[in-house]
């Protein structure tokens, strides 16, 4: 099946997968040594189809549009069997990083990932429900995707003594892999040794700095930080935010009121990853605001003021933008809009000789600048 003949739900089913990959639970990797990482962008991969997963053409075309939306640099080759020995073989001339994805039951396919001049290897199993059907071959293409990117980073590997015990365990003969819909058999018992591949999770701090309309501009600087689950194609996220946000003041011939405090928020956010390293996303959370209302005499005035006093106003928020990501660090830039539960009202100054109400609007809209760091992952 070409890409061109593929059905025009097929970015729905993408969607799905990256659902269900996002949702899957991920068994922890060994922690992986320090070493220099792999440039994603400079590297190059070899990707070896072996065996029978090697003649379903469709599914190397799939796999081909996974990558090239990637920055990886990747050759897909057919190989017709995986010996031990390929796993720690290595040449000065060719690809650093070698793939190999093999059909070790009817039910289970397996992806060994090697840097033999690092001794690095990786080992996943990627189950086959209903066998290697055209939803079996989206998941497959993104899980490949995303393992080849968490070895490139240094973010999963496997001892090489596991991976020769997995080497050495029993190959049950499959069916044959191709066609559309076809069946490799009944779902077979999966060894719970290996991890199976998909999501990533990730903690990010950073610093952001926000602006809003509210009678003037409302202002300041906060922290945030960022706890995600994300896949080659989608992140999803719960996102905690803080601000020290200065409101502009209200004044008048005798009175001035200075208004400012701190603001609190928790959400949820989506970002769709692209292969540029640019990420849209979206962002919906609630939170509140406490602001510090402190009424100042303007001079020769004869206004008694009142005692400062903190507001307390609950308010939601939506924003939207884009991200930019390159390895451990981000930054992002967005619209961001909000709106206050209720109206806040003050009354500034005694009734002796004047009065004032200050009143906050309810509807702020405004934008938003980031910067963050990846500062822990683990797949």
């Amino acid at each position: 099946m070409s890409s061109t003949d593929r059905k025009p739900w097929t970015p729905v089913l993408r969607l799905v997968f990256a659902v269900w990959l996002a949702a899957a639970p991920a068994r922890g990797e060994p922690p992986v040594e320090p070493g220099e990482r792999v440039s994603v962008a400079s590297a190059r991969v070899a990707v070896n189809l072996v065996g029978e997963i090697g003649r379903d053409q469709a599914f190397a075309t799939l796999l081909r549009e996974w990558l090239d939306a990637s920055e990886i640099d990747h050759v897909i080759e057919s190989q017709p069997a995986l010996a031990l020995a390929d796993l720690r073989s290595s040449s000065s001339s060719g690809p650093r990083v070698r793939i190999w994805l093999v059909l070790r039951t009817a039910g289970k396919l397996r992806l060994y990932l090697a840097e033999p001049g690092e001794r690095r290897y990786l080992v996943r199993d990627i189950p086959l429900p209903s066998g290697l059907d055209e939803l079996s071959r989206e998941r497959t293409a993104q899980v490949v995707l995303s393992s080849a990117l968490a070895f490139l980073e240094r973010r999963a590997s496997t001892p090489w003594p596991e991976v020769e015990r997995a080497f050495a365990e029993p190959v049950e003969t499959p069916a044959r892999a191709g066609g559309e819909g076809t069946a490799l058999g009944s779902p077979v018992r999966r060894e719970p040794r290996y991890a199976e591949a998909g999501a990533t999770w990730e903690l990010g701090v950073g610093a952001w700095y926000s602006g809003v309309a509210s009678d003037g501009l409302a202002h300041g600087p906060g922290a945030v930080v960022d706890v995600g689950i994300a896949t080659s194609r989608w992140r999803f996220a719960g996102v905690a935010r803080g601000l020290y946000r200065f409101w502009p003041e209200a004044s008048s011939p005798r009175v001035r009121v200075a208004a400012r405090g701190p603001n609190f928020g928790l959400g949820g956010s989506m970002e769709l990853v692209l292969g540029s390293g640019f990420r849209p996303f979206l962002e919906l959370g609630a939170g509140v605001d406490v602001v510090r209302l402190t009424p100042h005499h303007v001079p020769e005035s004869d206004v008694d003021t009142r005692p400062p006093r903190d507001d307390l106003r609950a308010f939601g928020a939506l924003a939207f933008g884009f991200k930019w990501r390159a390895r451990n660090v981000w930054l992002g830039a967005g619209a961001r809009a909000e709106w206050a539960f209720a109206d806040t009202h003050y009354d500034v100054a005694t009734a002796r000789t004047f009065e004032r109400e200050l009143s906050l609007p309810r509807l702020r809209p405004g934008g938003f600048l980031e910067v963050g760091w990846l500062i822990a992952a683990r797949d």
